[in-house]
């Protein structure tokens, strides 16, 4: 009887270990609202970013942008490189001057928080300066 509640346990144990990773999967295919992201720069570079097209995403960007996690200077192109696809909005929440995105967050690593993205755009359409963290 032991043995075949110890059976039962980790079968319910996996079961929902797989349940939660294909929750985790589908929330990244959700539809999300692009309209309320009115400049079209940054638009398009938070599209590229959730649909996890690493490419596209650094097209946007002037060739010497800054970024700054939680006012820390950090790498962009390592950014960009290293966690694009595996980071992504679950929501937006809260745009201010169509470049300003707050919204609830989800990394593989820290897991789900609640986050913002500011872009800073230049006059020829270029994002010169990228502010990300963590809203506490």
């Amino acid at each position: 009887m032991a043995v075949q509640i110890s059976k039962l346990f980790i079968i319910f144990l996996l079961a929902g270990h797989l349940t939660a990773t294909g929750q985790s999967k589908n929330i990244k295919k959700m539809k999300m609202d692009y309209n309320s992201i009115t400049n079209a720069v940054a638009r398009e570079a938070i599209r590229s970013w959730q649909q996890g097209d690493a490419k596209k995403w650094k097209s946007h960007f002037a060739k010497d942008a800054k970024l700054y996690d939680d006012g820390n200077p950090r790498d962009l192109v390592d950014f960009s490189t290293n966690v694009i696809g595996t980071e992504y909005f679950l929501s937006f929440d809260k745009i201010v001057n169509g470049t300003d995105i707050y919204g609830h967050f989800h990394t593989e690593k820290w897991g789900n928080f609640n986050a913002y993205f500011k872009f800073q755009v230049n006059v020829q359409g270029e994002i010169i300066r990228l502010d990300i963290g963590m809203i506490k």
